[in-house]
């Protein structure tokens, strides 16, 4: 036991310390917000400069924090718990945590459309994708189209991304962020039609929360 662990251990002792609740939330790569709360044996709150800094540090030198995102985690938040260990020589540090998650949820869309845009799309158009900001058609071959079509195409895009935004999949678990893609088919298979609907293949991304103790 360090000198320094030795006196904050006096302090704990002589300000009747139950225990010492570093709250935190870490992503981006960073930590981001922390904070310390010392607690009485009653619940009261105790202030101590000492025993703040003391544990502001040493929390790092105890508990490994994930702060490191990739696009499929996002991060972490929650608590660590300090206490006075059973022998008293040391403190005993559990972390309670939970964390974000950005999860893809696949599933099928229907939109519907009016007949000039069905009747244009199965002659004209080999695949229509894009994102929750982006529209993109793809013909088949070289294809010149005149002020009316460009009418319909402006009028699908309005329509297809309208519908998207609006849709949620049957079943999700976590949040449904507003992001998402989409395609109406992959490459080497036909656009799929159900009556007068366009048959749209959906990838929206869930914020899912996970809890951990450590």
């Amino acid at each position: 036991m360090s000198n320094n662990t030795e006196e904050i251990i006096k302090i704990w002792k002589e300000l009747g310390v139950e225990q010492v609740r570093f709250e935190f939330s870490c992503g981006g790569d960073s930590m981001n917000d922390t904070s310390i709360t010392i607690e009485g044996k009653d619940g009261n709150e105790i202030d101590s400069v000492e025993l703040s800094d003391f544990f502001d540090s040493e929390v790092y030198n105890k508990v490994e924090f994930y702060e490191a995102s990739d696009g499929h985690y996002q991060g972490e938040f929650g608590n660590v718990y300090i206490t006075l260990s059973d022998d008293e020589e040391d403190f005993d540090y559990n972390k309670s945590s939970s964390s974000e998650w950005s999860e893809r949820q696949s599933s099928e869309a229907l939109v519907e459309l009016s007949d000039e845009q069905i009747t244009f799309i199965k002659n004209k158009v080999l695949n229509i994708n894009g994102s929750s900001d982006e529209f993109s058609i793809n013909y088949n071959g070289d294809c010149i189209l005149t002020d009316e079509e460009e009418s319909i195409v402006n009028g699908l895009e309005e329509t297809i991304l309208d519908a998207l935004r609006e849709y949620e999949p049957d079943e999700y678990e976590g949040e449904l962020s507003e992001w998402f893609t989409f395609t109406t088919n992959e490459e080497g298979e036909q656009i799929t039609f159900d009556g007068n609907s366009i048959v749209v293949q959906m990838s929206n991304e869930v914020n899912v929360i996970k809890s951990e103790d450590f």
